[in-house]
């Protein structure tokens, strides 16, 4: 879980945001997005940026595989109730 967690804040590039990363150690007050209409750029970056969206699709692509797995083995209900796969 701790590796998970490093490797997401890796791809989430936390690095660029030292007051939302080590919040609230930094301060309570949770800082404001600097960028302003960050919905806009963002759905941009998410359409024409590669280093945006593959990882998306990848991580995508993975939960499609394990529902279509769950799916066909008709073990939804299973992984629903207990949490395994």
């Amino acid at each position: 879980m701790g590796i998970a967690s490093s490797i997401h804040l890796v791809l989430d590039s936390m690095w660029l945001y030292p007051n939302i990363l080590f919040w609230p150690y930094l301060g309570w007050k949770f800082p404001t997005r600097p960028e302003g209409n960050w919905v806009n750029s963002d759905i941009v970056r998410l359409i024409t940026d590669p280093t945006y969206y593959l990882p998306e699709l990848i991580g995508f692509a993975i939960i499609a595989y394990f529902f279509i797995r769950l799916f066909r083995r008709r073990q939804i209900k299973c992984f629903l109730n207990k949490g395994k796969l």
